[in-house]
């Protein structure tokens, strides 16, 4: 009995190992294919500071010399000043977006990123957000916080934009078998047609986040809250999202069948 009992657990911890390289294989190339991309995000970022940005920054500057030589035209001079802050307030979201995209490198703690995220883009007199973690934090890997932040910036930015809420908040859970973000506002909430179609002709913010989910084997949900507002859940599992992997549950099934083995 003790011999068959000893070998049901070699079977067992055979294949499990089997599994746990196979998910090990999964999860590398996984990475690999995120650090190539946050290698081209890096590139396009620089591309766009020292060109765009910069390029439309000095058009402002010659505008706001012709619009010094229009004020004698009381009309005309209040629309393009008008027309420059309008301009003004672009650049300063286009910095902030490309400055968004460097944040992972900061710091590899999810929460810290999450609230600075939170407080650029809610306005705190208007929005009262919470952060709330669930589980022993863990250090995340990098490729996929900078993924997670670019959604929580996108649903951010649709609560900020049109939902109309006056509470969010923002769950981090470090779970055993995953890691889970999860985002709720107490707002209009969203037409399911919306969703199901991933949003609304000519734009491409739902679309954008699961894509973004995707890259990192991950699942992003969008569901009504629980009586009213949005609920975006984004989990990933956690042999891709953990930076500090923990050692292979196999390990505890061989010591189980060293132990047995050793009673008999």
């Amino acid at each position: 009995m003790g011999r068959r009992i000893s070998i049901a657990l070699l079977l067992l911890a055979l294949l499990w190992f089997a599994y746990s390289l196979r998910l090990r294989a999964v999860a590398n190339r996984i990475r690999a294919q995120m650090n190539e991309r946050r290698d081209e995000r890096e590139r396009i970022t620089r591309e766009l500071y020292d060109t765009l940005l910069q390029s439309v920054q000095g058009l402002i500057m010659r505008f706001s010399n012709i619009a010094q030589d229009i004020t004698t035209i009381p009309s005309t001079h209040r629309e393009m000043i008008d027309a420059l802050d309008s301009a003004d307030a672009i650049i300063i979201e286009g910095r902030d977006r490309v400055h968004a995209l460097h944040q992972w490198s900061d710091t590899r703690s999810l929460s810290d990123l999450v609230r600075r995220t939170a407080e650029r883009l809610l306005r705190p007199e208007k929005v009262e957000t919470r952060v709330v973690i669930e589980g022993s934090q863990r250090d995340v890997y990098p490729a996929v916080t900078d993924e997670l932040l670019r959604i929580t910036d996108e649903a951010l930015f649709n609560i900020a934009h049109h939902a109309q809420a006056r509470n969010v908040t923002i769950a981090i859970i470090f779970g055993p078998k995953a890691l889970t973000l999860r985002i709720i506002d107490d707002g209009i909430g969203i037409a399911p047609a919306i969703v199901a179609q991933d949003g609304v002709t000519g734009h491409f913010g739902l679309v954008g986040m699961r894509e973004r989910a995707a890259k990192i084997g991950g699942q992003l949900a969008i569901t009504p809250g629980l009586t009213r507002g949005t609920q975006v859940e984004v989990t990933v599992g956690a042999e891709i999202a953990y930076a500090d992997r923990s050692r292979s549950i196999w390990l505890a099934w061989w010591r189980r069948f060293a132990m047995v083995r050793s009673d008999e």
